[in-house]
């Protein structure tokens, strides 16, 4: 009788935390996050925070940072000039069939790093390259510099070159 009593509590204050609770401020059900446009980069797991994707609609990109459908943090920023430069470099000299260059042999060998996916357009489609943290082929080093300060930068949209605004979207 004891537990049936308890259960009778327990049901009684749920149903009047959900009565007195509003929809918007209870719904454990968190909406999920539209990208703004095409991924360009996905790293790993890199610290406590979780992985990082990071997408591109021309010169605004959108950061999100731990689980994709419900991320713990989304920021959006508009690329500097230098920034969109770098990255549209990148996809030009693919398109006209530039090699990617070779990796740093040293690279190979590090398992423990977070592996890196960057896609680029090029001619109509997305080419994606997978390499581990901090080691991308030589001729893809340079986005890879840029691509690395921008996630250092955007989390806390701390004062960057690349970037002309930021801006920490709330939940």
């Amino acid at each position: 009788m004891l537990l049936r009593a308890k259960h009778l509590i327990i049901g009684l204050g749920v149903a009047l935390a959900g009565i007195a609770c509003d929809r918007s401020e209870c719904d454990s059900t968190k909406q999920a996050v539209e990208p703004i446009g095409i991924e360009l980069l996905s790293v790993g797991q890199v610290d406590e925070a979780g992985p990082f994707v990071l997408f591109r609609d021309d010169e605004h990109v959108q950061l999100l940072v731990g689980a994709r459908e419900q991320p713990s943090l989304e920021v959006r920023a508009k690329l500097r000039a230098e920034a969109i430069d770098v990255i549209e470099e990148a996809e030009s000299a693919l398109g006209s069939g530039e090699e990617i260059g070779s990796f740093d042999q040293a690279c190979l060998t590090f398992i423990d790093r977070p592996s890196v996916q960057l896609s680029l357009g090029v001619v109509h489609a997305s080419l994606s390259f997978g390499y581990s943290w901090g080691c991308p082929p030589s001729g893809l080093a340079e986005i890879d510099t840029v691509l690395r300060e921008l996630l250092d930068s955007l989390p806390t949209c701390s004062p960057t070159p690349l970037v002309a605004d930021c801006e920490i979207i709330d939940e």
